[in-house]
């Protein structure tokens, strides 16, 4: 049989606990989800291979046909090599740096898309001299960090990698009272061309260590926190970083959008998500070319294993649950049953890109269609199959292909535990000031999740959105998520609706708009 074949269906039968895995056995019928199919990448070591291949082609078969049409010579060209060639090389921007520096241009003296933290560090546990080579090293290591953006020779904007940019960090001593200030004015906005688009410092304030970094969001992401907080770490020890091949995936990346993939994943996407009749985020309370940041929080009761639950009995993720918490909140906030929401997905669907820093995550369209007879657990199979789809399309980027700033704007979801987490390191973090802020999206939610339990966040456009009527859609939120965590498999639309209008204490009927 074909090695490739023969290989993946070891690491089937190893990561999913089957015996007897045959060609055609599907990855994904069989219970596989995202962290399965890592697991299947680390098991099988096959150069090349990604997230995103084992859920397109599903079966070994076919996902080792989709690598032998990737691969026509066999192993690609070593990661290493490939980025080294690309380095020296200007790289497009991607739809997602361009759609981010279009939000920037919206508002362009905000530190709307500034990503930045501040955490305390104990000198006497980490000397000073660790605490800044440990930091440059991190840094150095990671191209994103070392590139510029510049206008290209057809006018078009490229990423270049400019390792004049490599950090030369030192301690800056100051005193407690001048430190009380000069905290809250450290967040400033970017310059986005020929200029360096992070910031890092490292102050002692009698002692006591903090180290502030920023960082603007067309090159860095949530989980890029984590990966540049773990190399401080690895490197305080004198341990060996993991490879960042960040211009190589840049190419790789480019060169799939120009593939029969490409063509095969517009086409689903526009099927799927191009009808007009969805509802895309919460009814505006205004239109305004202004651009403010509003901010609401809530901690929403402890579980206590009910996901866990659901995961066991539906084969549901956590990201998947709560999707469909958030399209049937937005259905009953708008009282429309075509709901569209984007989910924000990490984008690491690959062992290089776990060690990677860059803006690597994606936007994927999930939808439904509702009525009121429709059984919640029928609704929870097609958020499923639209996860799966979307993990195998990811690549493709649907959501800012063409998308208008704000006038396009979806509600957008990210479950997530803590970004700034280093991996298990105990990092105390400091509050500071976002001057300068403004809106990135019209309506986010984010899930948190800690050892306390769950938090519900959302972040708006203040100017789009009064107070009241974030609070009026937290409060459908939490009322969706407490019913779908107590209802049986026979729960209909109907029932969650006419739940959620009681416990709100809705003065309308929400149930009139059900079909």
């Amino acid at each position: 049989s074909d090695e490739i074949e023969a290989r993946l269906c070891a690491s089937f039968e190893k990561g999913l606990h089957i015996d007897k895995i045959g060609i055609n056995d599907d990855f994904y019928g069989l219970g596989g989800d995202s962290l399965a199919a890592m697991e299947l990448l680390v098991d099988c070591k096959i150069n090349g291979l990604n997230a995103s291949d084992i859920f397109a082609g599903r079966t070994p078969k076919e996902i080792a046909k989709l690598w032998h049409e990737a691969h026509p010579d066999g192993e690609s060209t070593p990661l290493a090599e490939l980025n080294e060639k690309m380095l020296r090389i200007p790289q497009p921007l991607t739809a997602y740096q361009t759609y981010m520096i279009d939000y920037q241009l919206y508002t362009p003296l905000s530190t709307m898309l500034n990503l930045n933290v501040m955490f305390k560090v104990d000198f006497d546990v980490f000397p000073h001299e660790k605490v800044v080579s440990a930091l440059n090293k991190a840094i150095s290591n990671h191209p994103a960090l070392l590139t510029r953006f510049q206008y290209g020779s057809g006018g078009n904007f490229e990423q270049v990698y400019d390792p004049s940019f490599v950090p030369d960090l030192h301690i800056e001593k100051v005193d407690s009272f001048e430190f009380r200030f000069l905290k809250d004015d450290l967040v400033k906005p970017f310059k986005l061309f020929n200029s360096r688009m992070y910031r890092c410092r490292i102050f002692d304030v009698e002692g006591q260590g903090y180290v502030f970094f920023d960082v603007h969001h067309t090159l860095f992401d949530g989980t890029s926190f984590q990966v540049l907080l773990g190399d401080m770490l690895k490197s305080v020890c004198d341990a060996e970083l993991e490879p960042d091949y960040y211009y190589a995936m840049l190419y790789q990346q480019e060169s799939i959008l120009n593939s029969e993939r490409s063509r095969e994943a517009k086409e689903y996407y526009e099927k799927m998500y191009g009808a007009d009749d969805f509802a895309l985020k919460p009814i505006l309370d205004h239109n305004s070319r202004d651009n403010t940041v509003g901010h609401y929080s809530v901690d929403m009761n402890r579980y206590d294993g009910a996901l866990d639950m659901i995961e066991s009995k539906y084969g549901l993720g956590r990201n998947a649950f709560f999707n469909t918490v958030v399209l049937l909140s937005l259905a009953i906030y708008n009282k429309c049953g075509n709901v569209q929401c984007t989910w924000t997905y990490n984008g690491r669907d690959d062992l290089n890109k776990s060690s990677m820093i860059g803006l690597l995550l994606k936007d994927i369209p999930i939808m439904l269609r509702l009525h009121k007879n429709d059984k919640i657990t029928e609704k929870y199979k097609e958020i499923q199959d639209q996860v799966a789809n979307g993990l195998a399309y990811s690549f493709y980027p649907y959501t800012v292909q063409s998308a208008r700033v704000v006038e396009d704007d979806r509600i957008c979801f990210l479950y997530q535990r803590n970004i700034r987490d280093a991996g298990g390191a105990d990092f105390e973090t400091v509050e500071i000031r976002q001057n300068s802020s403004a809106s990135e999206n019209a309506f986010d939610v984010q899930v948190l999740d800690d050892s306390t339990g769950l938090s519900l966040t959302i972040d708006y456009a203040a100017s789009l959105y009064e107070e009241t009527s974030v609070e009026k859609f937290a409060s459908v939120f939490i009322a969706v998520f407490e019913f779908l965590t107590q209802s049986d498999d026979d729960a209909t639309v109907i029932d969650l609706v006419k739940k959620v209008e009681k416990q709100v204490h809705a003065k309308e009927l929400f149930v009139r708009w059900l079909r």
